[in-house]
């Protein structure tokens, strides 16, 4: 049920980006928490795609990087990182860092502290480290 209505509320939201066309800055957000239970929908990696340029951001959240269909990491351009497993710090260092500091990205992603992130950007050399508030 929540996969049938996650693939219908995109779907909606996804037909309505088109006839909205493009403006010249983001005006909405839409934001998938707990994205796991629907994260194989053929739809999100499409729209992560496509959204920005109709005005949209998305943002898509989990507890694991093996949640996501590998097509939508080519289309992420931030990523917000909590402390993860050592299987899912390999797999998000491949995504954010450069091959030669791939290694210590992983192990910083696996040492992150409680209430601790990294945020890494399109186009930024080293990431940001942010202490989130409880």
């Amino acid at each position: 049920m929540q996969r049938a209505y996650a693939s219908f509320a995109l779907y909606s939201i996804y037909q309505d980006m088109f006839r909205r066309g493009r403006p010249d800055r983001i005006t909405h957000a839409v934001i998938f928490d707990e994205a796991h239970r629907a994260a194989k929908l053929k739809l999100i990696p499409t729209m992560a795609k496509e959204c920005r340029k109709y005005g949209l951001a998305m943002i898509v959240a989990s507890q694991e990087a093996k949640d996501f269909d590998s097509s939508l990491y080519s289309a992420i351009a931030n990523y917000l990182i909590l402390r993860v497993t050592d299987q899912d710090a390999r797999a998000l260092a491949r995504n954010v860092a450069p091959s030669e500091i791939e290694r210590r990205t992983a192990d910083r992603l696996k040492t992150l502290p409680k209430y601790e992130a990294l945020f890494f950007s399109e186009g930024q050399r080293q990431p940001v480290h942010l202490h989130l508030t409880r």
